[in-house]
C-alpha cells in the first residue's frame, strides 16, 4: 500500500513539474496566464481564506478585549481603593480638626473663666526686622504689664510690656527677644519657645533630651513660676531639621484687629 502511494506521488510530481515549465515557456514573454492568476485567482484565495479563518480572528479580538477589559477592572478596583483611603484619611483629618477646635474652645473657655479679661483694639503694627511689636487700645484700667495677649480663637499672641494710659505696647510672640516658656501637649516635655522676628519661632532648650519631637505637636503654655497662665494653646511643630524645631504660630498678631487680655492679679502673676 505504501509503495503504491509513493509511486503515485512520484508520478504526479513527473507530471506537475513538466506542465508547469511548459506553462511558464507558452506564457512567454507577457506572462498573461499568470497576470490572469494573480488578478483573479488570488484575490479569491485570499477572500476565501479571510472567510476562513474569521472565527478565529474574532475569537482572539474577543479574547484580547477581555484582557483589556479585566486590566481595566484592576486597575479601577486599585483607585477605588485609593480613594477609599483617602476618604478615611480626610475623614480622620476632619475629626481631628473638629476636636482640636474643641480643645481651644475648652481651653480658651477654661482659661476665661479662671482669669478676668479685658478686650483691646490693634491701633497701629509697630513692627521693624526682628522687633515685632503693636500698639492697641485697652477697655480697662487695670490691665497692666505683663498681662497675657490671646486671639478671640484662644491662641496665645504675645504679652504687654508697656502701657500708657489707655495705650498698651503689646511684644508678639514671633518678637526676637521673645522667650516663652511653652509645653508639648500631652506630654511631660518642657521647653521655651524663642521668636524669630520675620522667621517663624523656633522650640528650643526641652527638659527631656531623649525626646523625639515630630511635626504636628501641639504647644502650650507651660505656666513656670506663674508668669504666664498654663494651657493656652500657642502652635504647632512644623518641622523638625538638623536640631532645629521650627513652629508654627496658631495666630499671629498682624492678623489681629481685636484680641482678649488675659488680667494677672496685682503681683503680675496668673495663680
Amino acid at each position: 500500500m505504501h509503495t503504491r502511494k509513493s509511486f503515485a506521488s512520484a508520478f504526479l510530481s513527473l507530471i506537475l513539474i513538466p506542465s508547469v515549465m511548459i506553462v511558464i515557456l507558452i506564457d512567454k514573454p507577457d506572462y498573461a496566464f499568470f497576470n490572469f492568476v494573480h488578478r483573479n485567482i488570488v484575490p479569491i484565495a485570499e477572500a476565501a481564506g479571510q472567510t476562513l479563518t474569521y472565527p478565529a480572528r474574532l475569537i482572539g479580538r474577543f479574547a484580547d478585549n477581555m484582557r483589556k477589559r479585566g486590566d481595566a477592572m484592576r486597575d479601577n478596583a486599585e483607585i477605588m481603593a485609593k480613594l477609599e483611603t483617602l476618604e478615611k484619611i480626610t475623614a480622620e483629618k476632619e475629626m481631628l480638626e473638629r476636636e482640636n477646635a474643641m480643645l481651644v474652645a475648652k481651653l480658651n473657655m477654661a482659661a476665661a473663666i479662671r482669669y478676668r479679661t479685658a478686650a483691646a483694639r490693634v491701633v497701629r503694627d509697630n513692627s521693624f526686622m526682628e522687633t515685632q511689636a503693636f500698639v492697641a487700645v485697652v477697655s480697662d484700667d487695670a490691665v497692666a504689664v505683663g498681662n497675657v495677649v490671646v486671639s478671640n480663637t484662644g491662641y496665645l499672641l504675645g504679652v504687654i510690656v508697656e502701657k500708657n494710659g489707655r495705650y498698651a505696647r503689646i511684644q508678639s510672640a514671633r518678637d526676637g527677644h521673645s522667650n516663652v516658656p511653652v509645653r508639648i501637649a500631652g506630654t511631660d516635655v518642657f521647653g521655651f519657645l524663642q521668636g524669630g522676628g520675620g522667621a517663624a519661632p523656633e522650640l528650643k532648650f526641652l527638659s527631656n533630651g531623649d525626646f523625639v519631637p515630630k511635626a504636628g505637636m501641639s504647644l502650650i503654655t507651660s505656666g513656670v513660676n506663674g508668669n504666664l497662665p498654663d494651657n493656652i494653646p500657642v502652635g504647632r511643630i512644623e518641622n523638625v531639621h538638623d536640631g532645629e524645631i521650627k513652629v508654627k504660630l496658631g495666630a499671629e498678631m498682624k492678623n489681629q484687629e481685636s484680641v482678649m487680655l488675659f488680667l494677672s492679679d496685682k503681683g503680675g502673676r496668673y495663680e
